[in-house]
C-alpha cells in the first residue's frame, strides 16, 4: 500500500491546529482555554537530529506535533499564548 502523508502545525491566540493529509484532509484542533500541559517527547535518535515530538494535553483531548524542529523553543512560544 502506499503511504503519503503531510502535517501543518499552526499555533494561533485561540486554538493549536493539526492539518494533514494530502488526498485525504483532516483537521484536528484544541483551544488554548482547555491546555493543561505541554511537553516534548524525543527519541535518541531525534535528540542528535534536533527534533522532537510535541504533547499538547488539554481537558479535551490531546494532540501530538510529531517531528517538530527546535521543539523546546516552539514548546515556550506555546507557553506564551497560554
Amino acid at each position: 500500500a502506499l503511504s503519503c502523508s503531510h502535517a501543518e502545525y499552526c499555533v494561533t491566540n485561540l486554538r493549536v491546529l493539526i492539518r494533514s493529509g494530502v488526498l485525504r484532509k483532516t483537521e484536528t484542533q484544541l483551544a488554548v482555554a482547555d491546555i493543561r500541559e505541554v511537553r516534548v517527547v524525543r527519541s535518541a535518535i531525534q535528540q542528535s537530529l534536533g527534533i522532537g515530538d510535541i504533547e499538547v494535553i488539554g481537558s479535551s483531548g490531546k494532540l501530538r506535533l510529531a517531528g517538530v524542529e527546535d521543539p523546546d523553543q516552539v514548546r515556550e512560544r506555546i507557553l506564551t499564548v497560554l
